[in-house]
Formats: structure tokens, C-alpha cells, sequence
């Protein structure tokens, strides 16, 4: 039902992409909303212009969308306070989005939906059900906050992603060149650049222990993934609009769901929210 990919890095922060932002969370950094436990909003910044806006600007910003795709760092519980933090604004803004998740794949949704029913809102019934703990992602208690809020508030819980045979399949079709072409045949509406820029991170995150037609491979799997949850979002989000709960990799407006979303109905409005840590927020701010 899930699968897990480990990511460098560590803390707190936020970036929304339509635009594109940046924000963080630190208890070094007394900016936003207190989210407890000393967890604070830092700065939010439109990363398109370098615009710094306010948390409640950031929220009105997410309430006039259609589709937001909020980032995060898998291992990091912060991310996740702020995630909640961001599903409780738009409640109180008067949305009632349905909520996607990466962490849940496509075809699961009898087995979501009678989790659900049988939590009766509490979250931690709702893992129990879902056998979270032996889906290969970090502990639920990181990921509790959100899903106190997501199901507190009675929002639709949505599989969004591949599974893992699924995307391996594609994986194992894919044309093995190094050639950003051939892993990218199927991935509109991502240009010959941006594909081999993502197969360049690949082999880069892989410590250059793999050569580029494994990495083209594992590109056209994550592309894949990529455009499976925007198909998600998009259907779940028909009548009440959506929220896609994913990895910041997914979260990029210029090669991630945002952009398969718009290329798949390009009169949706989208943001996209990426959560860095306290330390990256200087780069981008």
C-alpha cells in the first residue's frame, strides 16, 4: 500500500509555488503562528520573486486554489505540524478539501475508506487499520498531527500514489540510454532539460554509485509516480478541491505534480508549498 524513499536533511520551513514558497520552522526563528512544542512558522517566501509574505496571506493564497501540493521532508515531525497547521486554515477558510496522499497507493481506497469508517476520527485507530507500521515509512507518531486534523475535521483521506511493482514496471521498460529523451518519452510536460537535470540529482543523491541509464530509469519511475498523483488529485478534487501530501521532490512546480496537474487540465489553479529546513531557508530567502 505505501512505500518509502529516505531523503537527506533536517528541521523546519515552507515554500508555495504557483508562485513558489519558502517558509521555515525553528524555535530560533519568531516568525507565523506558534504550532506548539516550540515549533514556529519562519519565513514564507514567494520563491518566484523573493516576495516574503505572512502566514495568513499564505493562507489566503492556498484557499483560492484548486489543487495545493504540500512538500515535506518524510522524517521530519515539523513538516508535518505545519502540514495539520495548513488543513486547519483552509477549514477555518471554509474549504474542505480532500486530502491525497503520497504515502498510500492507487487501488487502496476500500481498505482507506473502511479505515476511516472505523476510526471514527481518531488517528491512531485510522494506522492501526491501514497497517502503517509495516509500510516502510516513518513512525505514524511524526505523521500524527496531520492526521488528527485531517480526520477531526471529516475530510475525504485519498491514495494518490504508484505502487512500488507499479512503478518498477515502468522502471524496467524504460529504455536503458542515457539519453534524457528516452527516459522521459512518456513524462510530458517535462522538456529534454529539466529530465536531465532530475537524472543528474539521482546519480548525485546516489553518492555517483549508479551510472545514468539506471539513474534515466528510476527517473521515468518517479515521473510516472509524479503524474499518477496529479491524476489523483485532480479526480478527487472535482467538486471540493484537493490537498497532495507528498515528498518536496513531488511538490516541484516545474517538474513535479504541480506541473503534470497543469499539464493534464491547465484550468486548474495549483500552489505548491515545499517545507525546507531551518538551514536551507537562508538559501532561498
Amino acid at each position: 500500500m505505501v512505500s518509502y524513499r529516505s531523503q537527506p536533511l533536517r528541521c523546519a520551513a515552507a515554500i508555495l509555488a504557483t508562485a513558489s514558497l519558502a517558509a521555515s520552522c525553528s524555535p530560533a526563528l519568531r516568525r507565523g503562528p506558534d504550532l506548539g512544542d516550540g515549533v514556529r512558522i519562519g519565513p514564507i517566501v514567494e520563491t518566484a520573486g523573493g516576495r516574503r509574505l505572512s502566514a495568513s496571506k499564505l493562507v489566503t493564497e492556498l484557499a483560492r486554489r484548486d489543487v495545493v501540493v504540500v512538500g515535506e521532508r518524510h522524517d521530519n515531525g515539523d513538516h508535518h505540524r505545519i502540514q495539520a497547521w495548513i488543513v486547519d486554515a483552509l477549514v477555518d477558510r471554509g474549504r474542505r478539501p480532500a486530502v491525497a496522499f503520497e504515502m498510500f497507493d492507487l487501488g487502496a481506497e476500500p481498505e482507506i475508506a473502511t479505515a476511516v469508517a472505523a476510526s471514527g476520527g481518531d488517528a491512531a485507530t485510522f494506522a492501526e487499520r491501514v497497517e502503517w507500521e509495516h509500510g516502510g515509512w516513518p513512525p505514524f507518531e511524526l505523521y500524527r498531527p496531520l492526521f488528527d486534523a485531517v480526520l477531526g475535521a471529516g475530510l475525504p483521506v485519498v491514495p494518490a500514489n504508484l505502487s512500488r511493482a507499479e512503478a518498477w514496471k515502468v522502471a524496467e521498460e524504460t529504455p536503458s540510454a542515457a539519453d534524457p529523451a528516452a527516459a522521459g518519452s512518456r513524462s510530458a510536460p517535462l522538456s529534454a532539460e529539466d529530465l536531465g537535470e532530475l537524472i543528474d540529482e539521482i546519480v548525485a543523491a546516489h553518492c555517483n554509485a549508479i551510472d545514468r541509464p539506471l539513474a534515466a530509469r528510476m527517473a521515468a519511475a518517479q515521473i510516472a509516480r509524479d503524474r499518477a498523483m496529479a491524476g489523483a488529485v485532480l479526480a478527487a478534487g472535482v467538486v471540493r478541491g484537493s490537498v497532495l501530501i507528498a515528498g518536496n521532490a513531488h511538490a516541484r512546480r516545474d517538474r513535479g505534480v504541480p506541473a503534470h496537474v497543469a499539464g493534464l487540465d491547465p484550468s486548474v489553479t495549483r500552489a505548491s508549498v515545499g517545507l525546507v529546513e531551518a538551514d536551507a531557508v537562508r538559501d532561498v530567502a
